[in-house]
């Protein structure tokens, strides 16, 4: 039997690393130091090295849509226009960060089919 969780325990344990990760390699892309995208986005050097590798967070398929908005975040956090928890925080209120959740949500932790709570 699959556990059920609430909504927001997705987001904390599946969208915020993946997030997380999607942002460093953003920034890594912008040639940016592991040890700048560490501080900017306030985590390790050694986590940032893990997200780079794969050993760290899901990967996940999204639209080409979230993907500039990802680096448009990314844009704005190296440009110091922005923090990592603005960006992050901006990310998670998008459709379709909702919408990955909702999926994970359904898929590996027992909401119903029909469920639309991350969208209420």
């Amino acid at each position: 039997m699959v556990k059920l969780v609430n909504p927001q325990e997705v987001i904390v344990w599946d969208i915020i690393p993946f997030l997380r990760k999607e942002l460093a390699i953003s920034l890594i892309k912008k040639e940016m130091s592991q040890k700048n995208v560490a501080e900017i986005l306030g985590i390790t050097p050694a986590a940032v090295s893990q997200y780079l590798s794969s050993k760290r967070a899901r990967s996940m398929s999204i639209s080409k849509e979230l993907s500039s908005e990802i680096d448009s975040s990314a844009e704005a956090l190296k440009n110091k226009e922005s923090s990592a928890l603005e960006e992050i925080q901006r990310l998670i209120s998008l459709d379709g960060v909702k919408e990955l959740a909702c999926n994970i949500h359904k898929k590996e932790y027992g909401a119903d089919k029909d469920c639309d709570i991350c969208f209420s």
